[in-house]
């Protein structure tokens, strides 16, 4: 397989940007419940789920870049990553009260998928991709199952 470096790097600073959103302690917090318009243009759980599997076509392109990102180390660490998305938008999905963005901050699930997010930007991988931004605090957190 052939490359594309230049969209290989736009979809990792996607990927890794976004993930570090999630893993924040605070991001989504701050953005959708108490309307900080300073940290990210995503305002709703709606609109994170059409960036990763619209936008950057999260599952496409995590096939796609398969032996790249096994190289890397780094493809368990996506696969979980997009698995746990799927799980919590599904979930989104089948129950209404997830749709309040307070619940659905404070579940479980969200929980999980902030897991799988550090383990993305835990990868030696993410490294080069990560953006070290001041305005979130990213702290350990559970590891996702």
């Amino acid at each position: 397989m052939e490359l594309d470096r230049s969209y290989f790097k736009y979809w990792m600073d996607g990927i890794i940007g976004t993930s570090e959103l999630i893993a924040s302690t605070d991001a989504f917090q701050r953005v959708w419940l108490g309307n900080d318009t300073g940290i990210t243009s995503i305002r709703t759980f709606g609109e994170l789920v059409e960036q990763l599997l619209g936008d950057l076509r999260l599952i496409e392109n995590a096939a796609h870049f398969e032996p790249v990102l096994r190289e890397m180390n780094a493809y368990d660490a996506v696969s979980a990553f997009a698995c746990c998305l799927l799980s919590i938008e599904r979930l989104a999905t089948e129950r209404a009260e997830m749709q309040d963005p307070e619940r659905l901050l404070a579940s479980p699930e969200w929980g999980t998928l902030r897991a799988a997010a550090l383990r993305v930007i835990s990868t030696p991988a993410a490294t080069e991709f990560r953006t070290h931004r001041a305005d979130i605090a990213i702290l350990p957190g559970p590891e996702c199952r």
